[in-house]
């Protein structure tokens, strides 16, 4: 009987110190996960089973020691805790079973098995779980087919989180070993043997896992055998700052190099980090020498900007630097800032007589956001350069073919509740060929909307015809330099021009015969100049003698050239005002024609006619009256022969109009439309379609010309073909007939001369467009070529590693291309034969990428082909290949006799200054590859 009474006071305990650590028994639970909770201070409230009376008897020396702490502790009415116990609960769960062994205070998880603890967590296909220890120790188990998975992984809070093979860590020292673990540090992948990891105290954040790792590799390649890396046999990881290794080889496929590093720090801080920036591009030049390209130190200067200072630098003597800036602000403005400058030695100053070339560029962007300010708006793009730096430096097509360079910074101010706005602005363009340069700085433009002065505030009786007069004003003070672009900063060799004009439109509109619009103008215009020109007359003779001498130094020649005086031309200072106006009329209306007809899906054919006319009337300001134009005298042989020169000739805003005008303008504009059956579309079966966008007539008569009063005809129209291919075309027809010899208009109608109306004198056509997979489906069908499809390759694409894999691109064979085409030519008589000339006929290519396969891609930066010349025009291309995390490209541009060829680390990446590069400038001799 006593031996039943110790049993069940030893069941009792028994139950009290399983409370909080099981609330079932165990057992096998493969279609639910089974979630347990750990609590140091929580006694047992039940029992499990299947217990022997070994268990039982230790058990009862657990509670008589339980016993004892409890009642010692009473007065005190708490428990007391070790200081290396843990300090918050455990979780623990899996998704096939658990087991526990009470006796050695030991859980068991399988399948899927996690344990939780504060911010840690620990996962794995198997987990033992020491809860007298605090230790976790997780390994992954077999697949069906052997093979190892649900492999331990290891996460502290926002911390990258590690795999393993294996890992052993403890909750209260909070240190841990892993091996052969991989962990994933701001886009890099570490690998190694065995892992220390170390939990530290930090100024900022409560704790940081520190890494010590050994015989551990850095790479970026996610592959389970890294194709490259950075070997090490120590390692320091402090996630999200730095990645620390010491004596390092760069090992290729498993293969060490002779590549070694003393060291090395890989920053793994997010945001903002100054630092080094590696060069990328590794160059060998015949005539610079070895070198390297954008090597240089970047600068986190806060949240708003930061900076790049970059550099080229060569043996050879040649060298650039450029900074660039970035700026942005919230709901204020963002842009860029661009400086750079190069020096090239392309020889040696000394035996070759060559002298460097140095050159320069600035770019500025600047965009203000529109809700900073809605009566200020101040944007900007700027770019100059100086030597052609583009076309220096670079060699793609964009770079190289662009030779107009523009600039255009502005500043809009609107003035509420008032019809004036003021723009100030600085323009630029530049010709890269030629050098020429032009600036316009300052300039300063007042616009005053059209107001109606003589309009009631209050209307009775209706609008009266005088109501209707409106006016416009529109100011400008400009102020504009020329010159060339290497001699920019030398103001004495620029040309300086000032001046400034203002024009007052005033019209009025109405309605004559319910459907035509008659507009009644009067335009002034006045200009102001600070110089005018003055011809003066010298007649004194000149007399150059021009002597030419044989070997031996006697006289074979003489040729004497006699100058019968000669015309100086001077600047003038002083104020002068240029005044001009003209006065007319313009009628216009339109008119609608329909054609029904049904010829396939087309059911109807819509023309829109809008005919315009108008007279003009300027006066002759060659007259006395005016002063704009005065006389002087050419040769002394002809004292009564004068030549009129414009005193205002070369003026910013233009100079006098020679003689009067009352001239009739015809304008004839139409638009051509078209009602298909659309089949697809059973609600709205018509549809309205475009066939010309425009066919536009126009020309003059100007009744005051004593000769030559008619001009020319000029045609121009545009067209949509396909949505997505734009046509425009345009052609002159004179009514005039030629001269046979000279080719120059004489006062001959074509009529009389040969029976035509007019006479053809020139043409142009031009096509355009940017073509991408989806044109092509809809032109051949929906079937994409073959090498588009992700079927087999026979060059292998789709294997990776010896892993078969397949897969199928949605972007399709061709992604893009910009076609442009264009077609000119002109008439005119050759030796009195009327003769049509090709003036242009090329076809040109650009901005094209090809998907050739999956791994193989080519773009085309631009190719053409001149029809007239027979010859290329500048093609440009690039091979790319993807290595998996090697990438392979090659640039060639053969008429420039340039090319470049890379194997390196795939971009971005930290490591991607691991490259092997070969190339040839556009300062190298020619030669082959």
């Amino acid at each position: 009987m006593s031996s039943v009474l110790q049993c069940a006071a030893q069941a009792v305990l028994l139950l009290f110190f399983c409370v909080g650590m099981v609330s079932n028994s165990f057992a096998q639970a493969p279609d639910s996960v089974l979630n347990k909770t750990v609590n140091p201070l929580v006694l047992p409230d039940s029992l499990p089973p299947n217990l022997d009376s070994n268990s039982l008897d230790s058990l009862a020396q657990l509670r008589d020691s339980m016993q004892n702490s409890l009642l010692l502790n009473n007065t005190a009415n708490a428990l007391p805790i070790s200081k290396d116990a843990i300090q918050d609960e455990v979780t623990y769960s899996a998704k096939d079973s658990m087991r526990l062994d009470a006796i050695n205070e030991i859980v068991y998880l399988y399948g899927q098995a996690e344990v939780k603890y504060t911010s840690i967590s620990i996962k794995g296909g198997k987990i033992m779980f020491d809860m007298a220890n605090d230790i976790v120790i997780a390994e992954g188990t077999p697949d069906s087919l052997g093979r190892e998975s649900q492999l331990p992984v290891f996460t502290e809070g926002n911390n990258e989180p590690i795999t393993a093979k294996k890992m052993r860590y403890n909750f209260v020292t909070k240190k841990g070993m892993v091996y052969n673990a991989t962990s994933n540090q701001a886009g890099g992948l570490v690998r190694s043997s065995v892992t220390k990891i170390v939990t530290a105290r930090d100024s900022i954040k409560d704790d940081v896992d520190v890494l010590y790792g050994r015989d551990a590799i850095y790479t970026t390649c996610d592959h389970p055998t890294p194709h490259y890396g950075l070997r090490s046999s120590r390692q320091k990881i402090i996630p999200e700052k730095v990645v620390i290794v010491g004596p390092s080889n760069i090992e290729i496929m498993n293969i060490p190099t002779p590549l070694w590093l003393p060291f090395g720090f890989f920053p793994l801080a997010q945001g903002q980090s100054s630092g080094l920036i590696f060069p990328k591009d590794y160059e060998y030049s015949e005539s610079w020498g070895y070198g390297l390209r954008n090597v240089g130190w970047y600068f986190g200067m806060g949240d708003n900007w930061d900076l790049r200072v970059l550099s080229d630098v060569y043996t050879r003597g040649s060298w650039g630097i450029k900074g660039i800036a970035r700026y942005k602000k919230r709901y204020v403005a963002n842009g860029n800032l661009e400086l750079g400058y190069s020096k090239r030695v392309s020889g040696d100053p000394i035996a070759d007589g060559t002298t460097p070339q140095v050159s320069t560029y600035l770019r500025w962007s600047h965009n203000q956001d529109q809700k900073y300010n809605p009566t200020i708006t101040f944007r900007g793009n700027l770019n100059i350069q100086t030597n052609g730096y583009q076309n220096l430096n670079n060699n793609d097509a964009n770079n190289v073919l662009n030779s107009e360079l523009t600039s255009n910074v502005y500043l809009t101010k609107t003035f509420p509740n008032s019809p004036f706005s003021l723009n100030a602005s600085f323009g630029h363009s530049q010709n890269v060929n030629t050098g020429a340069i032009t600036i316009n700085f300052p300039t300063v433009d007042v616009t005053m909307r059209r107001i109606f002065p003589f309009k009631r505030e209050v209307q009775t009786g209706g609008e009266r015809w005088y109501e209707k007069i409106g006016v416009n004003y529109t100011g400008k003070v400009q102020n504009t330099i020329t010159g060339y672009d290497s001699l920019i900063f030398q103001p004495s060799e620029l040309d300086f021009s000032y001046g400034a004009r203002h024009s007052v439109p005033v019209s009025m509109n109405f309605k004559v015969l319910k459907y035509i619009n008659v507009s009644p103008f009067v335009n002034y215009t006045e200009r102001w100049y600070l110089e005018t020109l003055q011809k003066t007359f010298d007649d004194n003779l000149i007399i150059n003698v021009d002597t030419t001498f044989d070997a031996e130094g006697n006289p074979l020649t003489v040729r004497v050239d006699t100058t019968f005086g000669q015309v100086n031309e001077l600047t003038q200072s002083g104020f002068r005002s240029l005044r001009e106006f003209s006065t007319g009329v313009s009628f216009n209306t339109q008119l609608f024609g329909m054609l029904n007809i049904r010829r396939g899906p087309i059911r109807a054919v819509r023309h829109t006619l809008k005919p315009s006319v108008s007279f003009t009337y300027t006066p002759d300001y060659t007259s006395d009256f005016w002063g704009y134009w005065d006389e002087v005298q050419t040769d002394t042989r002809y004292p009564n022969e004068v030549d009129q020169y414009n005193i205002f000739q070369g003026g910013l805003f233009g100079q006098a109009t020679t003689g009067g005008a009352r001239s009739m303008s015809y304008s004839l504009n139409s638009i051509f439309e078209a009602k298909v059956v659309n089949r697809r579309d059973t609600i709205n079966p018509l549809q309205k379609i475009r066939l010309l966008n425009s066919l536009n007539f126009n020309s003059s008569y100007n009744f005051a010309a004593d000769s030559l009063k008619m001009n020319v005809i000029n045609m121009s129209g545009a067209a949509t073909i396909l949505k997505n291919i734009n046509l425009s075309f345009g052609a002159t027809f004179d009514p005039l007939a030629a001269n046979e010899q000279t080719n120059g208009r004489i006062d001959t109608y074509e009529w009389a001369a040969n029976n035509r109306i007019a006479r053809f004198t020139s043409g142009r056509l031009n096509l355009n467009s940017r073509l991408d997979s989806e044109f092509f489906k809809r032109v051949f069908g929906k079937q994409q070529p073959e090498a588009a499809k992700g079927g087999n390759n026979n060059d292998g694409d789709e294997r990776d590693n010896g892993r078969s894999t397949t897969s199928s691109r949605s972007s399709g064979f061709l992604k893009s291309i910009n076609v442009n085409y264009s077609f000119g030519v002109s008439r005119r008589y050759f030796s009195g034969v009327d003769s049509i000339y090709v003036t242009q006929n090329n076809l040109r290519l650009s901005g094209g990428t090809i998907n050739l396969t999956s791994k193989w891609r080519v773009t085309i930066g631009g190719i053409g082909y001149d029809f007239v010349n027979k010859s290329l025009t500048y093609p440009d291309f690039q091979f790319y290949r993807d290595l998996h995390c090697w990438e392979m490209g090659f640039s060639w541009q053969p008429q420039r006799g340039t090319y470049s060829f890379y194997i390196r680390v795939k971009q971005p990446s930290k490591l991607d200054f691991l490259n092997v590069p070969y190339n040839r400038n556009n300062y190298d001799p020619l030669g082959g590859f």
